[in-house]
């Protein structure tokens, strides 16, 4: 071995001889070991073949070239560079190289020396250096940094300079929060950022489930991988170096949602080392913060901004009244700059009658009430006082303690003044209306006077006895007369209709009820034709309803007249069902309920042609047939134009041939129990089970007789004719306890099949329950021997039906049962009143003290607080219009103050002028629980009160009655449940010239006090009482230009008067109160000596009948 050679191999460090083209000539052991490959793998190839790392291939080539230029021997100094292994590890090296000549050939020889430990060690003491400095940047970039962008790219810069990674990039989501979104933020370390451009890869969208970056999103955790050859080949397409190996992403965390991910590309294969987890998760809380910081700074700006440009004025103040920010709408409501307000009290706009306004706002605050939408007054830098509304809200220090307010101003003067104009508009619309309306009330009266005399006196005149001719001449003048009558209706109500002059009375109303009275007087039509008339009413319909019945049952009469007028043969249906099939008459009171209302004919049927004009004015189907059936073709107009008033539409089904369906849809809201309550009084049992055959010819009737039975768990048995009776009679064992047999029907009727059933002996015992289209009397003299127990005219109600079955079984359960006494809880009560008028507050308490409950009168809504807080209470009867609080606002104050102290919640009744179905949703989102309607009566008042604080409220609910037991009590008399009986005494006396003069209706306001005329006395001595004090303060405030008191003194005597019915002084209140509401005083002084008068004459006649009644009562 030659010197030269055994140096090689002994030699520690590793040595590599190239020639001076690149080539390997020389590999010794040490080479072997450092490099894994063999001498004989080595010699031959070159050095960027086997050992140069592709990130400093570059360097390598340009230096070989130099040397390969210069011709000369030299050497160069001392490096550390990162070599490869046959394995594709890395190793640290401490690297020279020189030129040497030898027989005139020039080599390479490159010195290495592994020193991976040693540098293992050097770069985590620097490592450790760098996160310092890496973690103080970023704490740098919180503050001076411009943008989140910005601080993220100083990271990504720093973090490559820590590890070594020579790409780093960052991505975040878009605003939805669906994908990953590419940013411009990219860090290119060395040579890599001088010869790579920024990659396309920018403004990508990355979509859940495409690669790493997604996943570190998705998982919020760290995570590196090996990049597959395909992963290598896209990068490159989109930019990146060729050679990248590994890749790694980071997520940066603010409050638990990732932010933004950080990714990072290596030419190496080695996994982050371990202490990169902690610098990673140190990094992301840095940035998180700074991102925190920057949204915060963000948001302030912004805030700042809108407060700053807000058109409203915006104050601050401390408890105090000082002021301490003041935004440019401030600046332009009041006249201030905020250079004069800041630092001064807030009196500065409160003009001097509201100057402790400010105190009661504090003190409102300092309960943590909140106040929104409050009206009052403020003053300008000029002097001017302006109408505002505020929203006040606390401001609190990071104890929560109140330690300031702030307020939203808004000068809502013109909207004021708009609605003056308004109301002034719609006054001189009313005047200018006057005339017409006046008119339209003339031709009214003019018409129908002497119409309805024509007809009273031609039916006085039938009743004599005459001749056939004259008869007929009478019976043709009536049946004239009766069409002129119906023709005059149809048009006054269609030219109300086209002015827009016609209006809806709600009301609650018995819907069952109607629909039975107003079949009831079409039923001898359809019987005249021989039409069956049959009405369906689905079970889960609430009983009583809030609509305006009088239209609804002039809406079912017209589509159920037309029906008859238009069919010759079959029948005739009305069905009424709730469209919510699901909640099986479970109804809450005050819950709106969608109903379908159908009337369905078998009729000549509409062609469709035809169904697109039939609701056209003064159209029929067949202009011909006006001649033979009469009539103005306005009804169906009528109709579809009634049904928009209450937010529905009359809708057509037809074919040619095969009948009609009109149907319209309507939403009405459930009505409180009714005055005259059903309480059950035999078990259901009583009816289960039994037999009951049911005949008529009629499928439809048939049909809804056997539901209705069924509802009762009867057993009904149908047959559609006489002889199937006599067949099921025959076969049934067992027998029928009860039948319903129809009066009318082919060859053999129910009169023929009684007289049959009561020559056998099988149904010996069985009692009959007859049925008929007609007038009882026109069977009585074919009954007399029959026995029948009953008579239910067609259509059938259920109620009827109910109350009949009774009647037949002589049960002692169907007696009168009309309470003539207001109803009463069972334990005295502690209630709240909120009233500010006086005469209300002693009608209230004397109803209520007369139950027997405490009474605790506030006169506005803030004293209704204040009591509140002091007290306990049962029940609070809150006011709508109250002043200082009104009952909405105090009603809100104390449900909050409920929460706040985790206390029961009170139950709260609003007293209100109009219980409409948009007044109740007001008060139920103020947390209201009831209403009552003024003027109040005791009856409905105290069963409220029941409802909320029985035991068992749902018990007095008439529907859930109803379905525990179906057998109620009910008055003899009511038309609905059974055929009335009239006597003298039941008809209307005639009106006398004192009821003419009677300024007030002692029945009716005997009826609002639940037939108690000591409560009524009551009531007149608070009316003489305090009615000629109220007259004294509205002259009085008239006289000063108080309008505000002005209203609320001709208000109260409007309210006292309503307690009597006594319209016409009411009216004249109204018309004062009006005016003065409006500031038009003027205009209200010369209404008050008339209104003066009403009520004198009034006090007159109420203090003659509580004489009349005290020497009565002795």
């Amino acid at each position: 071995m030659f010197p030269s050679q055994l140096l090689l191999s002994s030699s520690p460090d590793a040595i590599v001889i190239c020639t001076d083209d690149g080539v390997i000539s020389e590999w010794n052991l040490a080479a072997e070991n450092l490099f894994g490959w063999t001498r004989d793998e080595a010699i031959g190839a070159t050095p960027d073949q086997l050992f140069v790392p592709p990130e400093i291939l570059k360097q390598y080539q340009r230096a070989l070239g130099e040397m390969a230029e210069s011709g000369r021997e030299r050497h160069s100094g001392q490096r550390r560079i990162t070599i490869l292994t046959k394995e594709g590890g890395r190793r640290a090296v401490d690297f020279f190289f020189r030129l040497a000549t030898d027989r005139g050939a020039q080599y390479i020889i490159g010195y290495f020396r592994d020193v991976t430990h040693v540098h293992y060690l050097e770069t985590r003491v620097a490592r450790l250096s760098l996160e310092s400095r890496l973690l103080d940047q970023a704490v740098l970039y919180s503050s001076e940094e411009e943008s989140f962008e910005d601080a993220l790219r100083g990271a990504l810069e720093t973090l490559c300079e820590v590890t070594g990674w020579p790409i780093g990039h960052a991505l975040m989501p878009d605003d939805e929060q669906k994908f990953l979104e590419s940013s411009a933020v990219w860090s290119m370390v060395g040579s890599i950022g001088q010869d790579v451009a920024v990659p396309n890869r920018t403004e990508a969208l990355i979509s859940p489930g495409d690669g790493l970056p997604v996943k570190v999103w998705q998982s919020g955790m760290p995570e590196w991988e090996l990049l597959s050859d395909e992963s290598r080949a896209e990068m490159q397409l989109e930019g990146l170096p060729s050679g990248l190996r590994s890749h790694y992403c980071m997520p940066v965390h603010i409050r638990g949602e990732v932010i933004a991910v950080l990714e990072f590309f290596s030419f190496d294969t080695d996994p982050p080392h371990e202490g990169l987890g902690s610098l990673v998760r140190r990094l992301s809380r840095a940035l998180g913060h700074i991102f925190e910081r920057r949204e915060w700074h963000d948001e302030r700006q912004r805030m700042a901004a809108i407060v700053e440009s807000s058109f409203d004025a915006i104050i601050s103040k401390t408890l105090d009244g000082t002021i301490t920010s003041w935004n440019g709408g401030a600046e332009r409501l009041y006249g201030y700059s905020a250079e004069e307000a800041v630092g001064n009290s807030i009196r500065i706009i409160l003009p001097g009658h509201l100057s402790e306004e400010e105190a009661e706002i504090v003190e409102a605050i300092h309960k943590g009430e909140r106040l929104e939408q409050f009206e009052t007054r403020r003053r300008r830098k000029s002097g001017a006082v302006v109408n505002v509304s505020l929203t006040v809200s606390p401001i609190r220090n990071s104890a929560g303690r109140v330690i300031g307010v702030s307020t939203i101003e808004r000068d809502i003067t013109r909207r004021k003044r708009a609605q003056q104009k308004l109301q002034e508009a719609i006054i001189a619309a009313e005047q200018a209306n006057c005339a017409r309306s006046e008119f339209m009330a003339n031709i009214s009266h003019e018409l129908r006077t002497p119409m309805n005399a024509i007809l009273g006196m031609t039916e006085l005149a039938l009743q004599e006895e005459l001749s056939d001719a004259v008869r007929d001449y009478l019976a043709t003048a009536k049946e004239s007369a009766d069409t002129m009558l119906v023709l005059i209706n149809d048009i006054l109500d269609f030219s109300r209709l086209e002015a827009d002059r016609l209006e809806l009375d709600p009301a609650p109303f018995d819907v069952r009820r109607m629909i039975v009275q107003t079949m009831r007087g079409l039923s001898l039509r359809a019987h005249e034709k021989g039409l069956e008339l049959a009405v369906r009413v689905d079970p889960d319909v609430p009983f009583r309803l809030v609509g305006d019945a009088v239209r609804l049952r002039q809406i079912l009469a017209n589509l159920v007249g037309n029906a008859i007028k238009f069919t010759e043969t079959g029948e005739v249906v009305v069905e009424v069902r709730a469209l919510d099939n699901d909640r099986d008459g479970d109804w809450k009171i005050g819950e709106s309920v969608p109903m379908k209302f159908s009337v369905t004919d078998t009729g000549p049927g509409i062609s469709r042609e035809d169904q697109s004009r039939i609701f056209a004015p003064f159209t029929q189907v067949d202009a011909s047939s006006t001649r033979r059936r009469t009539g103005t073709g306005l009804g169906l107009s009528i109709c579809s134009k009634l049904a928009q008033l209450m937010d529905g539409k009359v809708s057509v089904e037809s074919e040619l041939r095969k009948g009609s369906c009109f149907s319209f849809d309507l939403k009405l809201s459930v009505a409180p129990a009714a005055d005259i309550i059903a309480h059950p009084t035999i078990d259901v049992r009583d009816l289960q089970g039994m037999n009951v055959l049911v005949v008529d010819d009629n499928d439809t009737t048939r049909r809804i007789v056997k539901e209705m039975l069924e509802s009762w768990s009867m057993k009904p048995v149908t047959a559609a004719n006489a002889r199937s009776a006599i067949e099921k009679l025959e076969s049934e064992s067992a027998g029928f306890p009860l039948l319903i047999v129809d009066a009318v029907m082919p060859r053999m009727d129910g009169i023929e099949l009684l007289e049959h059933i009561r020559g056998s002996t099988e149904s010996v015992g069985a009692t009959i329950l007859m049925t008929s289209q007609v007038d009882q009397h026109l069977f009585r003299n074919r009954c007399e021997e029959l026995r029948l127990g009953a008579f239910l005219e067609k259509p059938i109600s259920q109620s009827g039906l109910l109350n009949a079955i009774g009647e037949v079984f002589g049960n002692a359960a169907f007696v009168s049962s009309l309470p003539q006494a207001p109803a009463s809880t069972a334990e005295p009560l502690n209630i709240l009143i909120a009233e500010d008028i006086v005469a209300n507050q002693k009608v209230v308490s004397a109803i209520l003290q007369k139950s027997g409950h405490q009474i605790t009168v506030a006169h506005n809504g803030r004293e209704a607080i204040n009591a509140f807080e002091r007290g306990r209470f049962d029940v609070i009867l809150m006011d709508v219009q109250m002043p200082v609080f009104d009952g909405i606002q105090a009603t809100r104050t104390i449900r909050q103050l409920e929460v706040k102290r985790s206390a029961r919640r009170t139950p709260i009744i609003a007293m209100t002028a109009r219980a409409m179905p948009g007044d109740r949703e007001e008060c139920l989102s103020a947390g209201m629980d009831a209403y009552v309607s003024k003027p109040l009566d005791s009856r409905l008042l105290l069963r409220t009160i029941d409802q909320l604080t029985g035991p068992e409220p749902e018990k007095r609910s008439i529907d859930s009655l109803t379905r525990r037991s179906g057998i109620w009590k009910f008055r003899k008399t009511d038309p609905e449940f059974s055929i009335p009986v009239f006597s003298k005494d039941d008809l209307p006396r005639p009106e006398t010239a004192f009821d003419r003069q009677r300024l007030w209706c002692p029945d009716a306001a005997l009826r609002r006090t639940g037939n108690d005329s000591g409560l009524l006395a009551s009531m007149v001595d608070f009316f003489l009482e305090d009615a000629p004090g109220l007259l004294r303060q509205l002259r009085q405030n008239l006289e000063d230009g108080d309008a505000l008191e002005a209203t609320r003194a001709a208000h109260s005597l409007k309210g006292l008067c309503m307690n009597f019915e006594a319209n016409e002084a009411v009216e004249a209140a109204r018309r004062v109160e009006e005016h003065c509401r409006r500031t038009q005083l003027a205009e209200a002084v010369p209404l008050v000596d008339p209104l003066d008068q009403l009520v004198r004459r009034l006090m007159e006649q109420l203090a003659l009948w509580k004489t009349e009644f005290e020497s009565t009562s002795d």
